[in-house]
């Protein structure tokens, strides 16, 4: 069985933030199309990710004020049919959260 990246690029994802910064304001895209994201709001980098057998570390947000934000890109404007993947672990839960958010232009 593929380890978890690899699962992931097999479906050609425009955008693939795995998060695995330790330091500094940038988070990289491993999808191959350069759409680098930035940490906004100074969350923690390099914590423990959520699998077990992949040592790369992950990112903390405070749910409120920390968020990551990617330009704007076609390849970002899915249309009708789209698929959206994220891993999260929240410390708690409110009445609304976002999660994944595109804006309008």
């Amino acid at each position: 069985m593929a380890d978890y990246p690899t699962t992931v690029l097999a479906d050609s994802p425009s955008l693939y933030l795995r998060f695995g910064e330790t330091s500094g304001v940038s988070a990289a895209d491993s999808s191959g199309n350069g759409l680098t994201g930035t940490h906004v709001g100074g969350p923690t980098l390099g914590v423990a990710g959520a699998l077990k057998r992949d040592l790369d570390p992950s990112i903390t947000l405070n749910g409120s004020t920390q968020y990551v934000s990617s330009a704007d890109n076609a390849l970002l404007d899915p249309g009708d049919t789209f698929t959206l993947e994220a891993w999260a672990k929240p410390a708690s839960f409110v009445a609304s959260q976002t999660l994944i958010s595109k804006d309008t232009n």
